[in-house]
């Protein structure tokens, strides 16, 4: 991935380099990912305020147990994601500050799975209903990336 080092670093989101950042601290950690079991699937977050108000979107690709592609996406790019997670600024911020009070573990009220599956605040679809499942097989792999957020500082977007 890119040169960010999450330990020293504040990072803003959303952005690349944020998504960049926990791909780095995912591969200093390759036993703990293989544990998990290999993870191959491409996701997509869309923040609907991001910066400036405008929508914001970042596609990002596991292959096994790295994170190969990460990439700012637009509303024109052809779909080529397993499954997306749209949500505004503030749900994701929520569950961001979790992590990092819980040193690295969200609250029980706070994982992608649990602000997800009610459909808000965090919204799961996919252009396809059986890719869709992706995001339920890798769930654990998707979390401990998120869960990477704790080790470097994270500046808000102003919406």
């Amino acid at each position: 991935m890119s040169s960010v080092d999450a330990e020293t670093t504040t990072v803003a989101f959303p952005s690349v380099e944020w998504f960049e950042a926990l791909a780095n601290k995912m591969a200093e950690q390759r036993e703990h990912f293989e544990k998990l079991g290999a993870c191959d699937c491409t996701g997509q977050l869309t923040i609907w305020d991001g910066p400036g108000g405008e929508e914001w979107r970042c596609q990002f690709r596991f292959e096994e147990y790295d994170v190969v592609d990460i990439r700012e996406i637009t509303e024109d790019d052809e779909p080529t994601s397993d499954f997306i997670l749209e949500t505004d600024q503030e749900s994701w911020q929520e569950m961001v500050d979790s992590i990092v009070e819980g040193d690295g573990q969200p609250g029980l009220l706070f994982t992608l799975n649990r602000l997800s599956m009610p459909g808000t605040p965090i919204r799961l679809w996919s252009h396809d209903p059986v890719n869709r499942d992706a995001y339920y097989r890798f769930n654990q792999t998707i979390q401990h990336f998120v869960n990477n957020c704790s080790t470097f500082t994270t500046v808000w977007a102003d919406s």
